[in-house]
């Protein structure tokens, strides 16, 4: 990715909001952009999941890269951040402190993930239509129906039907039919309730 973006005047953006998230240990995962020296790079992050702060509305940009660079996106950014609403200064005031304990919430956050996934496995493991997709972070879950699904409909279906929230999968950029995604941040009994209520057929 350096070699491409350098090669062809391009700046490498790395969306980094779930890096806190990880499924587990993976040594061809890199930790973070932030600090890549090759080419102009932007990490980005914020309080939304790093904290479990949505709310708070606070997030940042790491950049990085060659010094010329660096200094004129820099400049750059900072004239844009200040044609728009800044961030509050109790947010940026409070965010050391958010930051600081932050382990507590992503160990809550990991622990209903990890639950609720296992209890999802376990419900699709032999299902005639649907399958659950290997999850490298984040807290949403992929269901892959082969094509056998289609996924707007099914989708429709399963929330006037059901009750149940899923997303189809073209929301997310599935180039494909018969994906549906859903969260797994859902109170475990909530969560537990509505994927038996897709996975009964």
């Amino acid at each position: 990715l350096n070699g491409f973006c350098g090669e062809r005047g391009l700046s490498l953006v790395s969306d980094e909001v779930f890096s806190d998230y990880a499924a587990g240990p993976d040594p061809r995962r890199a930790g973070s952009a932030a600090g890549n020296g090759a080419c102009l790079t932007f990490a980005l992050s914020g309080l939304s999941k790093v904290a479990g702060l949505p709310q708070v509305k606070l997030g940042w940009i790491a950049v990085s890269g060659p010094a010329g660079l660096r200094a004129e996106a820099e400049a750059r950014l900072e004239f844009a951040a200040d044609a728009y609403l800044s961030a509050s200064a109790s947010a940026q005031h409070a965010c050391a402190a958010l930051l600081a304990g932050r382990g507590a919430i992503q160990a809550q956050i990991q622990s209903r993930i990890t639950g609720n996934e296992r209890f999802l496995s376990s419900a699709l493991r032999g299902h005639a239509h649907l399958a659950l997709m290997p999850r490298e972070g984040g807290w949403y879950a992929v269901l892959d129906s082969g094509g056998a699904l289609p996924d707007e409909d099914t989708a429709i279906e399963w929330l006037s039907d059901r009750g149940v929230l899923a997303h189809p999968g073209y929301f997310y950029g599935f180039g494909g039919d018969g994906f549906f995604v859903v969260s797994l941040l859902a109170p475990p009994e909530e969560f537990c309730e509505g994927i038996s209520r897709i996975a009964g057929d």
